[in-house]
């Protein structure tokens, strides 16, 4: 379960003070609930996500997020990533493509630039990432249900990560361009 009570959150601002973005959300997600957030442009949608998942340069005022009983604003990154929230698989998958490039294992696209990357990053975790949170909340105190969930969802990312590999390795437009330079 998800519980934000009076939630607010500003954007730190270039010339020191904050912008306030969130100006007292409440929310409850109970187990097995699916809601969504929708809103013009500025409402707040991407601050609650970046406040979520403890992103530098968000700052809550006031207001108290818990997830499964604990107390979400008091989590570091890593742990609400952990527990399934926003940036973890993101970042793993930027992380491993910069790697890749950079032992020359997989050169990035000349046409490719590293924003264009971290997008392509973010839109494969999101699959991911929200299966590790609609399990957790379909399954809510029911630990040994999320771990097999969490396993599943694992092995799910890795035969996707394998299948999708040798699917673009044989789609290349020039098979000469999909040849590794270290593959004989």
């Amino acid at each position: 379960m998800l519980q934000i009570d009076n939630l607010h959150a500003e954007i730190a601002s270039e010339n020191g003070g904050g912008k306030k973005i969130l100006d007292g959300l409440t929310l409850t997600v109970n187990a097995g609930e699916v809601h969504a957030i929708m809103g013009p442009n500025g409402a707040g949608k991407s601050t609650l996500a970046y406040v979520l998942g403890g992103r530098p340069g968000y700052e809550v005022t006031e207001g108290s997020v818990f997830f499964r009983g604990e107390d979400l604003l008091a989590m570091d990154p890593h742990e609400r990533a952990a527990a399934g929230l926003f940036l973890g698989k993101q970042v793993g998958i930027f992380a491993a493509i910069f790697v890749a490039d950079k032992i020359g294992f997989a050169p990035r696209p000349d046409e490719a630039t590293w924003p264009e990357i971290w997008g392509v990053s973010i839109l494969c975790g999101i699959g991911f990432t929200m299966s590790l949170f609609i399990s957790g909340l379909a399954f809510a105190d029911q630990q040994l249900l999320i771990n097999e969930a969490k396993i599943g969802i694992l092995l799910g990312s890795l035969i996707s990560a394998i299948v999708g590999y040798a699917i673009l390795r044989m789609s290349a437009q020039h098979p000469d361009d999909a040849r590794s330079p270290y593959i004989d």
